[in-house]
């Protein structure tokens, strides 16, 4: 390993690598919460460590339910549809809080559909508009607003909220589901943020949308207005540490030693730390993992970039090609398939696929795909196979102490790394939260 790779230096901050460890302690009082479209319960996990008590949990997941009751323990879960359930969460939370209205309501509705990693996936469009039903999910909220009337309201997605359009059946009219879900909701003023999570030193680039509103009639919207602030906590980081910023966290400061013991994928008791059930990665067989090794250590390169023929010698091979022009040999080191009549070809994919992870920048967006080589930069920057499970983790901010289904077996690791690919870093929802709570507590 390189001296890199061997520095002791933590350049997290210290609150983020305590809040990491799961030595933050939950904010005293508990302002009552809703949560919609809830996945585990990770997001929410910074707003409930920052002041906030969720009474309900909604999703159409029920394993995910699960992993809500397990680190919301007080909290009820409904599980269904929520263009079904929406009612019943109503019913649930005043059976529970009576009269009282929440100080806050989340909504992470999915975002597949709009998310850019699947903008080649069309289901059709039609007279300017997206016809996937799931670009519709996130108006499902307002209904249950409407009712409930939250003080306040965080919704996260992807980018693609602000651009994608769809056509709202209620309001009789076309345009972004973002602006369809400020127009429903008249009685909030809305906050709309594009944030990149690694602003505010989360060693990850993450980029995603964050909507909050807060009511017009509220004393918190006169605070607002009063002094002329937003609901958001301010940015700590910034790519090149100008302007009075600490510069980003990078891979090479985020991965490795002390926080991380080395891993590799060429065998089972390589791949995985016996100390620490997530901290594991998928086992590959010779072709696949000499993929990986030949990808050049801290280059940020693909597997594509390869031009090596691993069976002849033969050097600078055209980027484009899945056979050797001098021995006419299969390029097993690049990404191919072999076809029925032993013809060897390139996998298509994205110009990111089969990636080493740049050092010099945060790890890159975790995704419920996290586990798997050919889905966007995934290659960690200088060991022989992907992120573990504990690593993805961190990256996503999870305190340690949040409790997981039992780890280690397969089916179980491919589901924690779902999960934590859909969730929005509670380091960023716990600074929201103590803003959110500050402005509502007066």
């Amino acid at each position: 390993m390189g001296r890199s790779c061997r520095r002791r230096v933590d350049h997290i901050s210290p609150a983020l690598r305590s809040f990491i460890s799961g030595q933050t302690r939950p904010a005293n009082g508990s302002l009552p919460a809703v949560s919609l479209f809830s996945g585990g319960g990770l997001g929410d996990f910074g707003y409930r460590l920052s002041g906030f008590k969720f009474r309900v949990f909604a999703d159409i997941d029920s394993r995910r339910l699960e992993l809500c009751k397990k680190n919301h323990p007080d909290s009820e879960v409904i599980a269904g549809d929520l263009r079904v359930t929406w009612p019943d969460v109503i019913r649930e939370y005043h059976r529970h809080a009576g009269r009282s209205r929440p100080a806050l309501l989340t909504g992470m509705p999915p975002c597949e559909a709009m998310s850019w990693a699947n903008s080649w996936v069309n289901p059709g469009r039609r007279n300017g508009y997206s016809r996937d039903k799931r670009n519709t999910l996130a108006l499902v909220i307002t209904r249950t607003v409407a009712s409930l009337k939250p003080r306040a309201v965080v919704m996260e997605n992807v980018v693609g909220i602000l651009s994608t359009r769809v056509r709202d059946p209620e309001l009789g009219k076309t345009d972004t589901v973002a602006q369809l879900v400020v127009d429903r909701l008249p009685d909030y003023e809305c906050w709309p943020a594009v944030i990149q999570f690694a602003d505010y030193g989360i060693p990850q680039r993450r980029l995603r949308t964050i909507l909050t509103f807060i009511r017009r009639d509220d004393p918190a919207h006169r605070r607002l207005e009063r002094d002329g602030t937003s609901p958001l906590p301010v940015a700590t980081h910034g790519r090149l540490g100008e302007g009075g910023l600490s510069p980003w966290v990078t891979a090479r400061q985020f991965l490795g030693p002390p926080w991380f013991r080395e891993l590799d994928a060429s065998s089972e008791e390589r791949a995985r730390d016996p100390d620490d059930p997530l901290h594991c990665v998928p086992v590959y067989g010779a072709e696949r993992y000499e993929l990986i090794r030949r990808i050049p250590r801290f280059s940020g390169l693909s597997a594509y970039d390869t031009d090596t023929c691993p069976s002849c010698g033969a050097l600078h091979l055209p980027r484009t090609d899945a056979k050797c022009w001098r021995c006419g040999s299969s390029l097993w080191t690049r990404p191919i398939v072999i076809g029925p009549r032993g013809g060897a070809r390139l996998i298509v994919g994205s110009d990111t696929a089969y990636s080493r992870i740049p050092p010099d920048l945060p790890v890159a967006t975790v995704t419920t795909a996290s586990g798997h080589l050919g889905s966007d930069v995934k290659i960690h920057p200088w060991e022989n196979r992907v992120l573990s499970v504990r690593e993805c983790a961190d990256a996503q901010t999870i305190p340690r102490t949040f409790q997981w289904p039992t780890p280690g077996r397969r089916g179980n690791t491919h589901w924690c790394r779902s999960a934590i690919g859909d969730a929005i870093p509670p380091w960023f929802t716990y600074l929201h939260g103590r803003v959110l709570r500050e402005l509502l507590d007066g």
